[in-house]
């Protein structure tokens, strides 16, 4: 800063500043003379004359905005220079109208380098003034600038991107969309549209977000966009927490990377060390599930910002090749004036692959389920009461309950990605469904509350053996209909399974049925208390698992049924098997299903196909409540074909989180959960190998 410079900024003629200055002001009013030494306080103006005089050698100057990245560069450049035994004077500044000020301060300080990152990038007056006064006071100047520039030092934003989109497409997407924010790199943007021009990929102007809106969030649940690269690692979670209450999941629906610093990292380890010292991460139940979720890494690209400025500090030539005047002073070397000065951080690899997977593989495990809603009423009696009898019991237990919500909340135990659609009352009670579906993350777009509808209860009285009888008030399931299920299609779509009780109106469960096969998805379906069986929709289903009474009750609709037939077995067949249970199952057979699944209770369950039968015998334990064992033979069953399991396997993991439901009282804390399950099979894998 200069003489004429104050005399700007006051508002006078440098003749006036100069009279001052000089103690020749007798003719100057005191109005003018308290403007100008205000300034001069101000801007702590020194003529040239004394700083050249003072010039500091060792002392650079830093002026950077103050953000937790810019901490970490600080710090790298600091480091760097005590090396060569050169001390550092930092402001931080976020304020342009400080910008200049706060660099005058640091020249008054007789800095002989200047670190300088500019507010505006563009060439304003005050950025001239401050190159101008640099340029006097002779003073080296390394510019940082986000988006690069001439002379100026940055992180190349766009080979990074470039290369994070890259990992993308090599996984298999190509609807990839990019989320920034106002302080993201303009290179950021071009290095994510650079590789998909090279990959032949559309670039689609809506597929790049500013911040994490509603349009973003739709277009990932509705499957439009299958990856997402992130500038900041904090746009990633922000993304991840708002997908997760939707119950959309990395990698298991979507694949997500991003830029991490050094910065965010140390933030990451600070929040995670924070929720383990006040126990957040060991809660029980659905929970530990959240904190173990959203604390698992994403993929990313590391970026050191204290490299960044350890590059930086070796940049200069007070510490590097300083050439020194006869003065002291450290003089700039001669540099190309278009020079780009860019720092690739190291990135041999992404940190992790954990929330990348190919789209082919990005919903593999979601199952829909279409069935009852209940709140449930179980009573523990001594007998089941006979007709004409009266029990009573001073034991009562109330909670969620029908198969469709047991059946949810089943694969969520197993680790996989549930989908319910189902209709609930407009009481009280649908807080306590919706909450309870909430807690297990299961995903609830499909259960819609109807108007002037109580929700569905459930009535259970259980003996000292443990066996037991239902009574269902259906309300507001008995309103789910063809129509309701067209309305919710979007539902099935991606889903490999879909469960069907027919609990709910058969239209209802016709029509979901068809559209499960319209989406690829196999559907396994359970025929509760049904009294008529349309022989059209055997079309539509894979896997049919009735109870033994079950068995008899469909078999029996179906021989009154004007469209059904007894099925043909030669004779030798017949004379084999003389027993209801292979002719009920054959007639199923025979309508066009290929797999019927006889569950037997303690005696196991049996298979049946056109080609094999195979008995799968039951597990020993002691039993309390047989309630949920139907619930969880299906759940276990269902996860087991997901995984790619044979029927063999399915059936046995399926009998036995049949009969691990029934040491425990009532349904959904019955339920089998995955770490059990496999502790399951890995002990019968060992015994089969003793074996």
């Amino acid at each position: 800063m200069n003489i004429k410079d104050i005399a700007r900024l006051a508002g006078v003629s440098p003749t006036t500043v100069s009279k001052i200055l000089n103690r020749k002001d007798q003719n100057i009013s005191s109005q003018t003379r308290t403007v100008v030494l205000d300034t001069i306080k101000k801007y702590h103006y020194t003529p040239y004359a004394r700083i050249t005089a003072q010039r500091n050698t060792w002392l650079v100057g830093v002026c950077v905005r103050e953000t937790k990245e810019n901490m970490r560069l600080v710090s790298g450049i600091i480091e760097t220079l005590q090396k060569h035994h050169i001390s550092t004077l930092v402001v931080y500044t976020s304020e342009k109208s400080r910008e200049e000020q706060s660099i005058t301060e640091l020249i008054q300080s007789n800095i002989s380098a200047l670190i300088w990152e500019p507010l505006n990038t563009m060439q304003t007056p005050t950025n001239t003034t401050i190159d101008n006064l640099c340029a006097k006071h002779d003073i080296e100047v390394l510019k940082l600038g986000k988006d690069g520039g001439k002379q100026n030092y940055s992180i190349d934003f766009e080979t990074l991107a470039h290369d994070l989109s890259a990992e993308l497409i090599l996984a298999g997407h190509r609807h990839i969309a990019c989320l920034t924010n106002k302080e993201t790199p303009r290179a950021f943007i071009q290095g994510y549209a650079s590789i998909l021009f090279q990959r032949k990929i559309m670039l689609a102007e809506q597929n790049c977000y500013t911040s994490v809106c509603n349009e973003l969030l739709q277009a990932l649940v509705n499957g439009d966009i299958t990856a997402v690269v992130c500038a900041s690692w904090q746009q990633a979670q922000d993304l991840r927490t708002q997908l997760y209450t939707l119950h959309i999941q990395a990698p298991q629906d979507f694949s997500l990377v991003c830029l991490q610093s050094d910065a965010e990292y140390a933030l990451q380890s600070a929040d995670e060390q924070t929720q383990i010292d006040t126990g957040a991460a060991n809660t029980n139940g659905c929970a530990s599930v959240v904190y173990s979720y959203l604390n698992t890494p994403i993929s990313a690209y590391s970026i050191s910002y204290k490299d960044f400025g350890t590059y930086i500090a070796q940049q200069l030539q007070i510490a590097n090749q300083s050439v020194v005047d006869t003065d002291g002073c450290a003089r700039k070397q001669d540099t190309a004036s278009d020079a780009v000065f860019n720092f690739i951080p190291t990135h041999n690899a992404l940190t992790t692959r954990a929330s990348i997977a190919s789209p082919q593989n990005n919903q593999h495990e979601r199952i829909v389920i279409v069935g009852s809603i209940n709140i449930d009423t179980q009573l523990l009696v001594d007998h089941i009461p006979d007709a004409g009898s009266t029990v009573t019991t001073t034991t009562s237990h109330i909670s969620v309950g029908g198969k469709g919500l047991n059946y949810a909340i089943g694969v969520a135990k197993l680790a996989h990605k549930a989908v319910l659609i189902g209709n609930i009352g407009d009481d009280s009670e649908s807080s306590m469904i919706y909450k309870e579906l909430s807690r297990w993350n299961i995903d609830t777009k499909g259960v819609v509350r109807t108007k002037d509808e109580q929700t569905g209860k459930a009535y259970i009285c259980v003996d000292k053996q443990g066996a037991s009888t239902i009574t269902i008030l259906t309300g507001a399931n008995s309103k789910l209909c063809a129509q309701d299920i067209i309305e919710r299609k979007h539902l099935f779509k991606n889903a490999s399974l879909c469960l069907i009780p027919s609990e709910v109106p058969l239209d209802a469960a016709e029509q979901a049925c068809k559209e499960a096969k319209r989406q690829g998805a196999q559907v396994i379906f359970k025929p509760v208390a049904l009294t008529e069986f349309p022989k059209r929709m055997a079309a539509y289903i894979d896997y049919i698992i009735p109870n033994e009474h079950e068995l008899a009750a469909l078999c029996y609709a179906l021989k009154n049924c004007a469209q059904a037939h007894t099925p043909h077995r030669d004779d030798r067949s017949a004379k084999k098997a003389q027993n209801a249970l292979i002719d009920h199952a054959h007639m199923l057979l025979n309508l066009g299903i290929p797999h019927v699944i006889v569950t037997r209770g303690e005696k196991g369950c049996d298979y049946f196909s056109a080609s094999s039968h195979i008995h799968t015998p039951s597990h020993a334990f002691k039993t309390i409540d047989t309630t949920g064992a139907s619930d969880a033979f299906i759940c276990a069953f269902a996860t087991s074909l997901l995984s790619n399991d044979t029927v063999e396997r399915a059936l046995d993991d399926a009998c036995y989180a049949a009969g691990y439901s029934t040491t425990r009282p009532g349904v959904v804390q019955a339920l089998i959960d995955a770490q059990t399950l496999e502790l399951y099979r890995e002990r019968h894998i060992d015994t089969k190998q003793n074996a």
